[in-house]
C-alpha cells in the first residue's frame, strides 16, 4: 500500500491531520478537510 508515492503521500497527510487534531483536543472528526 504504502510502495506507492500517491498512497503514501495520503497517508502522510492524514496522520499530520489526526497529530493536529489530537493536539488541539477538540471534536474536528465531523468536520474532515476537504481535499
Amino acid at each position: 500500500m504504502l510502495s506507492n508515492p500517491a498512497m503514501s503521500k495520503e497517508f502522510g497527510f492524514w496522520v499530520s491531520w489526526l497529530e493536529i487534531c489530537a493536539r488541539s483536543d477538540r471534536p474536528t472528526l465531523a468536520a474532515q478537510p476537504a481535499h
